[in-house]
């Protein structure tokens, strides 16, 4: 859920909301000129290259950043107990734990979001910003269809404009409807130039498999960024570092994350995506260290499968998988469509119980027909001895999103292993064009 593009991410959770800018005051605060956010057509080029320095962006320490969000959830919560009929504190308490349990890994701050957005909506039915805030935490759920109507319920109250647009295009998108979204993205890009904008075109190219329009966009977003937040400028760098990871460039994608990390180091899902990374580019050890705080301090179990896949066959990797096992056993109750794809990957690598990960990989594919879950569906299928199946739905994947290259490596070996030569050829021939 805290993938980007995530998603979202992520994604948005796959990938995360897009949080508030940090306004902090105090000498540590560096100072930057304000940003023209529709500059002129006609300018210097961009220096084609990210992540950007400390001088180049400088944003908020982390310190200070991670502070004022302890403190803006103090005082939400304050709020609440003075005046508990203000929708107002509700919503607002609601938003800042997405973002306070997406950065800190407590999975448990979802669910008192989602009461807290449940409270608002019941205190103020006829409200459009109520609706709004059910309809984020929705989609943190992976709810696309309810939060989509919670949308609907706030445009019949007056909600309107860009904001509505975009909101909507982030949840078809995150079903894998590329187009629609990249619709409304492309529109509002071309209004105004925003990191915002820029972001959001990107990750509609980077689904798409578009990755060099999608890097250029991601690397002009970091130059239309006025204010100070390192939360803003890390989601950023994780939805590009992701798209790195997702096309096999796990080198590519470990440097953007190295700079996400240092900018806010407590950023549990920068650090989880950079262990990842270290250890695709054979720094192990290095992933080790990062994983051991992170799986001390979250109720996520996504960190202790990772772990355990890395410590191999130990006692404490034992230990680690019958844990996280566990824990995915009563996510997937409370919250099926949110965690089917998390609990999928566990059971296909870590759980070593790839018969337990099809009918997760299914349901996710049911929600949402991305390269994602695409991938995931035919892996589980692959890894349970399923070829016909395998071979289906990877046919149906190379058809749906042309220019992903990894699709069509994992129908070459879908092909490859349901025997079909022909069409396996044709695959590897595609992966070699791309």
């Amino acid at each position: 859920m805290k993938r980007v593009a995530l998603g979202l991410t992520l994604v948005l959770f796959a990938c995360r909301e897009s949080p508030p800018q940090d306004d902090s005051k105090g000498p540590t605060v560096p100072k930057r000129p304000p940003v023209d956010p529709d500059p002129p057509a006609v300018q210097a080029p961009l220096p084609f290259r990210s992540p950007l320095s400390e001088k180049e962006l400088p944003t908020t320490a982390a310190n200070i950043a991670l502070g004022n969000l302890d403190g803006e959830v103090a005082a939400a919560r304050e709020m609440i107990a003075k005046t508990p009929s203000n929708y107002h504190g509700h919503l607002l308490l609601s938003s800042l734990l997405l973002l306070h349990g997406a950065v800190h890994g407590t999975l448990a701050e979802y669910d008192e979001a989602l009461a807290h957005a449940d409270t608002a909506i019941k205190l103020a039915p006829r409200e459009a910003d109520a609706w709004v805030g059910q309809s984020a935490v929705h989609s943190r759920f992976h709810l696309f269809d309810k939060a989509l109507d919670d949308l609907a319920h706030a445009e019949k109250l007056g909600w309107s404009g860009r904001d509505l647009e975009q909101s909507r295009a982030s949840l078809l998108q995150a079903q894998g409807h590329l187009k629609e979204a990249g619709v409304v993205r492309e529109k509002w890009l071309g209004q105004q130039r925003t990191i915002d904008t820029l972001r959001a075109l990107a990750t509609v190219r980077a689904d798409e498999g578009r990755i060099d329009e999608a890097e250029q966009l991601f690397i002009e977003a970091q130059h239309h960024y006025p204010g100070l937040s390192p939360f803003v400028v890390s989601a950023l760098w994780l939805q590009e570092a992701t798209m790195w990871q997702n096309a096999g460039r796990p080198a590519r994608a470990r440097e953007l994350l190295a700079a996400a990390h240092e900018r806010i180091p407590e950023d549990v899902a920068v650090a989880a995506h950079l262990a990842t990374a270290l250890a695709q580019v054979g720094e192990r050890d290095q992933a080790i260290a990062l994983l051991r705080p992170i799986v001390a301090s979250s109720d996520d179990p996504e960190h202790a499968g990772a772990l355990a896949d890395l410590l191999g066959a130990t006692p404490e990797a034992d230990a680690l998988r019958v844990k996280a096992g566990k824990r995915y056993d009563e996510l997937v109750k409370a919250h099926p469509d949110a965690f089917a794809d998390h609990a999928a990957r566990f059971w296909l690598a870590a759980g070593h119980a790839p018969a337990k990960a099809v009918p997760l990989a299914e349901r996710n594919f049911t929600l949402r027909k991305t390269a994602e879950s695409y991938g995931l569906y035919v892996e589980a299928l692959l890894a349970a001895g399923d070829k016909a199946k395998a071979c289906a739905i990877a046919g149906d994947a190379v058809k749906a999103l042309p220019l992903v290259n990894q699709l069509h490596a994992l129908a070459w070996k879908a092909y490859t292993a349901c025997g079909d030569t022909a069409r396996a050829s044709e695959e590897l021939h595609a992966t070699k064009a791309l």
